[in-house]
């Protein structure tokens, strides 16, 4: 479904919008970054988790065949 949508801007409104609009937008990728930054720790943090649980079975193999 496709909408289209007309917009009459009156004396300096366009303007406005586009400023509000810009800043939206900014906010809005700032947001995403932060939480990108945030899911890249996470995904560290199981990495270290899923070398910890190799490391760890590997060591209970060695000593089971001691």
């Amino acid at each position: 479904m496709n909408i289209q949508r007309e917009d009459t801007f009156y004396f300096g409104e366009a303007e406005e919008f586009e400023r509000v609009t810009k800043a939206i937008y900014d906010h809005v990728i700032i947001q995403l970054a932060e939480h990108i930054r945030e899911l890249a720790v996470v995904i560290d943090h199981l990495n270290q988790f899923k070398s910890y649980i190799y490391a760890n079975k590997f060591s209970i193999i060695i000593k089971d065949k001691s």
